[in-house]
């Protein structure tokens, strides 16, 4: 019987010793987190994700979010996940997922991070370039794309890159200024609504001012000459304050340029002068304007007239011309080339004679402009006058005959005119001088005298003197 409950006794302990082995109940694995969202802030900050479990569990990001790291990465239980964000730059939102898990579980968290204010700055205000060829630079800092252009006209900066995303650096790249000013320009930089400017100002060179010539000598004629400037600053030009036969243009100029001069044509018999002035600055240059005294073709009668000039109508008659030199042509009709110097001279006062070729050949230089050469016509027009006694008595001397003049009466007188009259008798054209008659006061008209009965008449071969008319 003993036995017999021994065994039953270890019987039983077998029994329970199986069950507790075999029978014990397996624990369910657990895991959440919070909160499911994060909503972080641009700027850089810290936040928290609760986990709730009972096993062990890891954390884990999206692999390219390198803005974003937790801590701890790995735990068993309940714990806290901290999540670290960097500052946004960028003016768009960033996200990223962070995921807790455990055995077969996982659980998410979505971090959104606010996007930054558009921001855009510059390093400086103003540059202060020296007037040689330089680079300069300009730092940006900011989150947006921008571009840098700078003011149109300002050929002498150049500016590289145009445009860029994000912090850069423009370089300002300046050419040599070669001008006595200052010169300035302003860059602008440009983000969306956002701008910044720099100034750029380069240095001015030393101030330069030359011309290309000292003098200028003025024929008396009325004509136009002009003076080379050459300069790297702002210029005005002057004259002499009495000198209004003188004009100048421009009056002031930049940089090099041509001065115009402008002279009227000089009436009287002795030169005149006048000084123009270039100025710039504390520089200047002068030049010495001389014009030439005009051709005294006009000899004051002194037995007769008072006047240089008598004046009938519409038309004005100068004295005879009066050149001091020889060669004005033979006598002789027909032959211009052989040299002759026969004149008349009274009373210090000469006057040389012309054969009719010569005049033709010259009409334009033996009467200076706005003076020409009497046609036939004007000779005849004056004829229309009974009071030209002192235009006649200025030639005539009492019948006695003169070089260059016929005279038969007490006053009368003849000389060359530049067209020639058709005979009507013969209808030829013959070089001719006109002849006035006066006598006593009395207009007693004109006749037209050729050439050979000029001469036969005097008995010489002579030539006639020359009036201008105007």
């Amino acid at each position: 019987m003993k036995k017999h409950v021994s065994l039953m006794v270890i019987a039983a302990a077998a029994v329970f010793a199986g069950c507790n082995k075999n029978d014990e109940p397996t624990l369910e694995t657990t895991l959440s987190v919070q909160p499911a969202e994060i909503s972080a802030v641009a700027t850089a900050g810290s936040y928290s994700i609760a986990v709730t479990g009972n096993a062990a569990w890891t954390a884990a990001k999206d692999a390219n979010a390198t803005w974003l790291s937790l801590s701890p990465a790995s735990a068993t239980g309940n714990g806290t996940v901290t999540v670290n964000v960097v500052a946004n730059p960028a003016t768009v939102t960033r996200s990223a997922t962070v995921t807790i898990s455990s055995g077969t579980l996982s659980r998410t968290v979505d971090v959104t991070q606010a996007a930054a204010a558009p921001g855009l700055n510059v390093d400086k205000t103003a540059i202060d370039a020296a007037l040689t060829a330089g680079n300069y630079s300009i730092a940006v800092t900011s989150n947006l794309a921008w571009t840098a252009t700078k003011d149109a006209n300002a050929t002498w900066v150049s500016l590289s890159p145009a445009s860029a995303t994000g912090n850069g650096t423009v370089t300002v790249s300046v050419t040599e200024n070669p001008a006595a000013i200052s010169r300035a320009a302003t860059i602008t930089i440009a983000a969306g609504t956002l701008s910044r400017t720099v100034n750029v100002t380069q240095a001015a060179a030393a101030l330069t001012l030359e011309v290309d010539k000292t003098a200028i000598d003025a024929t008396a004629t009325a004509d136009t000459y002009t003076i080379g400037v050459t300069s790297n600053g702002e210029w005005t030009v002057a004259k002499d304050a009495n000198a209004t036969w003188l004009s100048l243009s421009p009056a002031s100029a930049t940089g090099n340029g041509t001065v115009t001069v402008n002279v009227e044509e000089n009436p009287a018999t002795v030169t005149r002068s006048a000084t123009v002035t270039i100025s710039s600055g504390t520089l200047s240059r002068t030049v010495d304007v001389t014009q030439d005294a005009a051709q005294d073709i006009f000899v004051t009668p002194t037995y007769a007239a008072s006047t240089q000039t008598w004046t009938f109508g519409n038309q004005t008659w100068s004295d005879a011309i009066h050149i001091p030199e020889c060669n004005k042509g033979d006598f002789n009709v027909s032959d211009v080339t052989t040299p002759d110097c026969r004149s008349y001279t009274e009373s210090g006062k000469t006057w040389y004679y012309y054969n009719w070729s010569y005049v033709i050949q010259n009409a334009n230089t033996l009467c200076p402009s706005p003076w020409r050469i009497p046609t036939f016509d004007d000779a005849m027009d004056i004829g229309g006058y009974t009071d030209y006694s002192e235009l006649i008595a200025e030639w005539g001397l009492g019948g006695v005959v003169q070089y260059g003049t016929v005279s038969s009466f007490t006053n009368e007188a003849a000389y060359w005119t530049s067209t020639q009259y058709e005979d009507e008798d013969f209808g030829i054209l013959l070089p001719e001088a006109w002849h006035l008659y006066y006598t006593s006061g009395v207009n007693l008209g004109m006749i037209v005298l050729p050439p050979a009965m000029a001469v036969t008449l005097a008995g010489l071969s002579i030539g006639m003197q020359v009036r201008c008319v105007k």
